[in-house]
């Protein structure tokens, strides 16, 4: 969570016509229902350049800023990470 705030500040603070950054993180795991490796969305953020400013990173706590900026990291108890629910991102975009 920490780092990928840090990217979408960076992202804000070298390139000033940016509005708007939206972030997927990707990890991948085994299907239980088959069996086979995939990857997944496990961590998601899209956020205005004004919401993020009005967070004080540098005190703030990781989890608790990106969940209030409604995105999202799907991690269990043993800090395995998990799909998004309901977040695809670009991983299941085909060819057209």
């Amino acid at each position: 969570a920490g780092i990928a705030l840090r990217l979408v500040y960076e992202t804000f603070r070298v390139l000033p016509m940016v509005r708007v950054v939206e972030l997927f993180g990707s990890a991948s795991g085994t299907d239980p229902a088959t069996g086979h490796v995939i990857e997944f969305v496990a961590l998601h953020l899209r956020t205005e350049r004004e919401a993020l400013s009005r967070i004080n990173l540098d005190a703030a706590d990781p989890s608790s800023a990106l969940t209030g900026l409604g995105g999202a990291l799907a991690c269990d108890r043993k800090g395995e990470l998990k799909p998004v629910p309901g977040v695809a991102g670009l991983l299941e975009a085909g060819p057209s």
